[in-house]
């Protein structure tokens, strides 16, 4: 087998409140340097609605994830898509690397809100009144926003395709996969808010890498985030573009 056919494919994956747009600058750089890169459309709303999110959105995110003779897997998912990245590896098979980039870890037999409590209490009871008053979450604005993504064409794209969602989503449990670690894994903090799962992924002695930046930098510096990515894929030694560092 050639390299060319053994080479790994990065699977850029959007959290569940965003959009597949948050990762297509990221992806333009990674072809650039040969990496071979998919960014799935993860549509749950378009899914059967009598089954739990989590689940629409793991058979919408895999659904044209293509297969090979031999498939090698990059699999990063952002922000919310992280607790679901081992359910996502499940589905597709092959040989995965999970990176989790500013995201949540797995918290099996959890719900999402469970998980804010229990890293951020203050939030989650701000969440659960909103919640109460009715209200869908994220609720950013522009002002909001102007730290994180400062170019406004960027910030508009953004918040034009958020997906807001309400207290049934955030208190769904999340699948009970007690064997979720086995995958390889590796973490890409971007702000100071995910340094908590960033201090637990580096505790369990994954690769990770820091970046003091926001939330949303795939937007702001794709090349830092698409070098980042490749620098965690290289210490695993995975195949990559023909000339490429092995690691």
């Amino acid at each position: 087998m050639d390299r060319a056919e053994s080479q790994a494919t990065f699977v850029l994956l959007h959290s569940p409140l965003t959009c597949f747009e948050v990762w297509l600058p990221v992806a333009s750089c990674l072809r650039e340097v040969g990496w071979r890169v998919q960014v799935p459309v993860a549509d749950d709303e378009a899914q059967e609605s009598n089954i739990p999110f989590w689940q629409r959105y793991v058979e919408s995110a895999t659904r044209d994830i293509g297969s090979g003779n031999d498939p090698r897997w990059i699999v990063a998912g952002h922000s919310g898509a992280g607790p679901l990245l081992p359910s996502i590896a499940e589905r597709i098979g092959g040989s995965i690397l999970l990176i989790y980039v500013d995201a949540g870890l797995p918290h099996p037999g959890r719900s999402r809100i469970d998980d804010i409590a229990a890293a951020i209490p203050a939030l989650a009871h701000r969440l659960n009144r909103h919640f109460e008053d009715g209200g869908l979450f994220p609720d950013w604005t522009h002002e909001d926003l102007i730290e994180v993504i400062p170019d406004s064409r960027m910030r508009r794209g953004l918040i034009s395709h958020l997906r807001p969602r309400g207290r049934d989503f955030f208190t769904e449990v999340m699948p009970e996969q007690s064997d979720w670690e086995r995958w390889p894994s590796a973490y890409l903090r971007l702000s100071d808010g995910y340094e908590g799962a960033a201090a637990a992924a580096e505790a369990k002695g994954w690769p990770t890498v820091r970046l003091q930046a926001g939330h949303f930098h795939m937007l702001v510096d794709p090349a830092a985030v698409a070098g980042s990515l490749i620098g965690l894929a290289n210490s695993f030694h995975l195949p990559g573009p023909e000339g490429a560092p092995a690691g």
